[in-house]
C-alpha cells in the first residue's frame, strides 16, 4: 500500500477505538495501546499519549495531520531513522487529501482547507440560510415570543449558526460545516422538482420563476463551446457531463455524436445526449469531462475530482466551471475577510485562482488554462471561473 510493503498502515480514531488492533497483536492499556508489533511510530498531535505503549513517538515536524493518528508498522524491525522519517512523510503526502475526505471518518466541522489541507484559517460567525437548514435537519428558522418564557434571550428569529473559514494559505472562503452523504442526499433529493420548488418558495419568494427560467436552458454554451474549441483546436469526439442534469447545458450537445449524462437526478435527458449511469462514466475514457456548477456545492470537492480521473485519458481533457462570487473579484493576493460572509446557501465553496491550482494538484491534475469570464445569462453578466486541466 503506497508504496511501503510489506509495512501496513493502519488508521485509528483514539478515543473511539474503531480498529480492533487485537488481532495484530496484544492489546493493553486500552483501545489505545497496542503491542507485540515492531518498528512502530506515531504522527499525532502532541504524540502518543496511550498508556504503558511501547511505541516511540515520531512527532510531524510540519505540525498536526488531518486524521487523529497514524501509526506506521514494519515487520522487518526498526529501521533507520533517516528511512523512517521519509517513509513517514511520504505516507502523509499521499494521505492527506484521502484522508480529509474519506466518508467513514465525515467530521461535521471543517478543521482545515478542503482544497489545500493549510489549518491556517480565519472564522467569524455566519448563519445557514432557513432553506437549507429545513432541508438537512428539518427546522430552518423558529421565533421566539412571549411564550418562550427566556428571560435574558431577545424575541426574534432563531437560525442555524454556522461558521465562514478562510484559508490563510489559498484563499479559499468557505462554510465550516461539512455536509454528511446523507444530509447531501436530504438537501439535493427530488432537486428543483415539485416539492423541492414549493418549500425553497416558501422561504425564497420568487424562486420558482428563477427556476422556470432556467429550466429553459441558459444563453452561454456557445460561448463555453468557443472557449473549449480554442482550448482543443477541434470538436471533442465524446463527451460526458458529469453532474449534467438534462443535459440543457451540456457543451456541444447536438454538434458531436457521443455526448453522455451522468447525473443523480434520474431525470430524462434532452435529445442529442445519452444518460449513463456510475459505473459506464467512470468504465471508460473520454475525450472531454465536463464538471460544470457542481464543486461549489461539495462538501469535499477534491473528492470528486479524484473518481473522475478515472475518466481521463492520456489525452482527455477537464473542463470545469465554477462561479466568481462576488466577494472572490478583488486582488488574486489579497484575502477576504471572513466577516464579509454572513449566510451560507447552495454554494459552500467560494473558490479563487489559488485554491482552484492547489486543489488540482493535490487532485493530481495540471492546470493547463484558469481565467475568469463574464457570461451572458438570462440577459445578465455572469461571473465564472474557467479551467482546463489534464492528467498530470
Amino acid at each position: 500500500m503506497l508504496g511501503l510493503e510489506p509495512e501496513v498502515l493502519l488508521h485509528h480514531r483514539r478515543v473511539r477505538g474503531e480498529i480492533g488492533f487485537g488481532q495484530l497483536g496484544g492489546v493493553h492499556g486500552g483501545a489505545d495501546c497496542i503491542q507485540g508489533l515492531q518498528g512502530v511510530a506515531c504522527l499525532h498531535k502532541g504524540g502518543c499519549q496511550t498508556r504503558d505503549c511501547e511505541a516511540k513517538c515520531a512527532l510531524d515536524p510540519r505540525g498536526p495531520r488531518p486524521w487523529p493518528c497514524l501509526w506506521m508498522f514494519t515487520a522487518r524491525g526498526p529501521r533507520p531513522a533517516r528511512r523512517q522519517r521519509q517513509d513517514m512523510q511520504d505516507a502523509a503526502d499521499d494521505m492527506a487529501l484521502d484522508e480529509v475526505e474519506r466518508r467513514s471518518w465525515h467530521e461535521p466541522q471543517a478543521q482545515q482547507c478542503v482544497c489545500c489541507g493549510s489549518h491556517s484559517l480565519s472564522s467569524a460567525p455566519a448563519v445557514l440560510m432557513p432553506f437549507v437548514a429545513e432541508r438537512i435537519q428539518g427546522v430552518g428558522k423558529v421565533e421566539i415570543d412571549a411564550s418562550w418564557q427566556l428571560q435574558t434571550v431577545p424575541q426574534g428569529h432563531a437560525m442555524h449558526l454556522c461558521q465562514s473559514l478562510v484559508c490563510g494559505e489559498c484563499g479559499l472562503l468557505f462554510l465550516d460545516k461539512r455536509f454528511s452523504d446523507g444530509e447531501m442526499a436530504r438537501l439535493y433529493g427530488g432537486y428543483r422538482g415539485e416539492a423541492y420548488t414549493a418549500q425553497r418558495e416558501h422561504h425564497e419568494p420568487g424562486y420558482r420563476l428563477r427556476n422556470e427560467a432556467l429550466a429553459a436552458g441558459t444563453s452561454h454554451i456557445p460561448e463555453v463551446e468557443s472557449y473549449l474549441v480554442s482550448q482543443l483546436g477541434r470538436l471533442p469526439v465524446s463527451v460526458l457531463d458529469w453532474g449534467g442534469d438534462t443535459g440543457r447545458n451540456t457543451p456541444f450537445r447536438g454538434k458531436v455524436e457521443d455526448v453522455r449524462i451522468y447525473d443523480i437526478s434520474g431525470q430524462d435527458v434532452l435529445p442529442g445526449c445519452r444518460r449513463i449511469g456510475r459505473d459506464e462514466a467512470l468504465g471508460g475514457q473520454h475525450e472531454l469531462v465536463v464538471l460544470s456548477q457542481v464543486l461549489e456545492h461539495l462538501p469535499y470537492p477534491g473528492r470528486e475530482l479524484k473518481k473522475l480521473r478515472e475518466c481521463l485519458g492520456p489525452d482527455s481533457r477537464l473542463y470545469v466551471e465554477l462561479p466568481l462570487e462576488t466577494l472572490m473579484r478583488g486582488p488574486q493576493d489579497q484575502r477576504v475577510a471572513p466577516q464579509s460572509k454572513r449566510h451560507w446557501h447552495e454554494h459552500i465553496n467560494f473558490f479563487s485562482a489559488m485554491s482552484l491550482r492547489r486543489l488540482m494538484t493535490r487532485c493530481g491534475l495540471e492546470v493547463l488554462d484558469l481565467r475568469p469570464a463574464t457570461l451572458t445569462v438570462e440577459g445578465k453578466e455572469v461571473w465564472i471561473w474557467q479551467l482546463l486541466a489534464k492528467l498530470a
